[in-house]
């Protein structure tokens, strides 16, 4: 595989045969192309001239210092407010899509200490034992949420050759599987279930 890191893309061209991706280095050329870009589908939809109706969410997660083994699978609230992990090494990370401050264009994101709070009680209401440890560090980052919280995968609207995946919620769980998916449907095979077409979205906004 041509890997190449570091690389701006200035355009994004999808064309009869396929796709022109414009970097610095020079255009890239695929019969198809993912957009596959999280927090900043938007901006790179924009680029197409199709903007992805899509929202910013800026995330907390903070993690603690190693426990005993409390949990084995990953816990989460129906409301969306709480999931914790533990990891092989004891650390619990805790998350719940409590929002900080932040921008993706700077790369720069803030806690506010009230929602950090709040998620942290929510957290160890549900296990007590949390109160037993310290937290190691807090940090937000950045993700893309759709209006009806489901995620974009599938052709973008009209280009057959461009497709986009983001919006993934709770991507370390479904991650690998939707990842696989998308594949199938790269490669001109038939994805075994499924997936969610972003025109949807704008079939919303027309009415």
């Amino acid at each position: 595989a041509d890997v190449r890191e570091l690389t701006p893309v200035h355009a994004i061209v999808p064309e009869g045969t396929g796709v022109t991706v414009r970097t610095p280095a020079g255009p890239l050329r695929a019969a198809r192309a993912l957009l596959a870009t999280g927090a900043w589908a938007k901006a790179m939809s924009e680029q197409i001239g199709v903007p992805l109706p899509i929202r910013l969410r800026v995330n907390t997660v903070s993690v603690t210092e190693r426990m005993p083994t409390l949990i084995k699978t990953v816990v989460a609230h129906a409301s969306g407010l709480l999931t914790l992990k533990q990891a092989a090494n004891g650390t619990m990370l805790i998350g719940g899509a409590w929002q900080g401050r932040g921008c993706p264009t700077t790369w720069q994101g803030d806690i506010v200490p009230e929602t950090l709070i709040a998620n942290l009680r929510l957290a160890q209401y549900v296990l007590p034992r949390l109160a037993e440890a310290r937290l190691l560090r807090c940090w937000t980052g950045f993700e893309a949420q759709t209006p009806d919280s489901v995620p974009l995968a599938g052709p973008m609207p009209g280009m057959s050759n461009l497709l986009v995946l983001c919006c993934v919620r709770s991507g370390y769980t479904i991650g690998p599987y939707i990842g696989r998916l998308m594949g199938d449907l790269m490669l001109g095979r038939e994805p075994e279930m499924p997936l969610f077409d972003p025109a949807r979205l704008f079939k919303a906004t027309e009415k």
